[in-house]
């Protein structure tokens, strides 16, 4: 099953604690919406952007073997006669020790996410490309 770009109901909700972690975690209002391949249990929420010239400056939560990995990219989205595109630029992840030697496969299932994200999750508009630095 691929990632899909959803509002999360209010039993996924409560189910991942995602209320309590945006409170906790990243002080946030709530946003109800995900990046999610249920058949493996991992989901990509925005959780913060930054302001003005960091703009493009993204912090996302990446729920993976049971745990939340904050990740910081910076996001560039261009135009061109072919369509739109995104580029992601890892800035920081932040992972915890016992999942040191998963970050291969976290960064794979970061990046499938990301292109399915394309660049907005369920407000995205079609994207013909997505790219990495990392």
């Amino acid at each position: 099953m691929p990632f899909v770009n959803e509002y999360i109901s209010d039993e996924d909700i409560k189910w991942y604690g995602i209320e309590e972690a945006d409170r906790r975690l990243f002080n946030i209002t709530f946003r109800p919406e995900w990046t999610i391949n249920r058949e493996r249990d991992v989901y990509l929420r925005l959780v913060g952007s930054g302001r003005e010239e960091f703009a493009n400056h993204k912090r996302f939560a990446l729920y993976w073997e049971g745990k939340l990995i904050l990740i910081r990219l910076d996001q560039q989205t261009g135009r061109s006669s072919a369509g739109c595109s995104v580029h992601y630029e890892l800035l920081g992840i932040e992972l915890a020790t016992d999942l040191a030697s998963s970050r291969p496969q976290v960064l794979m299932d970061l990046k499938e996410a990301l292109t399915t994200y394309a660049g907005g999750g369920v407000n995205a508009r079609s994207q013909n490309a997505t790219s990495f630095g990392f």
